[in-house]
């Protein structure tokens, strides 16, 4: 639960991806059986938008913020490990900066020392 729901701590790519991709598993589960009792969207005119029904949207609401937390909390976490605090998290939002962190979060290895976020993720290789 911690590695889901907390800011605090640091975690390495290995478990930003399986976190990552298990949270994105499990709430397309939860959304295809939320769809399935509360019923899709409707059919609209050529053209148009979907429509979705009010219940259909109160009941995926908490989903959406479920999912919201638990990406900014693995994200938060990883970049810890990477030695920046949580505020990075807004280059989310900023086109072509989101795929650079991306790729900084998943691919880059973690500051080697404790930081102020705590000891490594994981213990530093022995160079071979």
């Amino acid at each position: 639960m911690k590695l889901l729901f907390s800011f605090k701590g640091r975690i390495g790519r290995q478990q930003w991806w399986l976190g990552s991709l298990g949270v994105s598993v499990i709430i397309v589960l939860l959304t295809s059986f939320v769809i399935s009792l509360v019923g899709g969207p409707l059919p609209s005119p050529p053209g148009q938008p979907p429509i979705i029904p009010p219940k259909l949207l109160a009941a995926l609401t908490p989903l959406l913020v479920l999912q919201l937390w638990v990406t900014l909390a693995l994200a938060v976490k990883r970049g810890h490990d990477r030695g920046r605090n949580g505020w990075w998290q807004v280059l989310n939002f900023v086109p072509l900066a989101n795929i650079w962190l991306i790729i900084d979060q998943g691919f880059l290895r973690g500051v080697q020392q404790a930081n102020e976020w705590g000891p490594p993720a994981v213990p530093r290789e022995s160079a071979v």
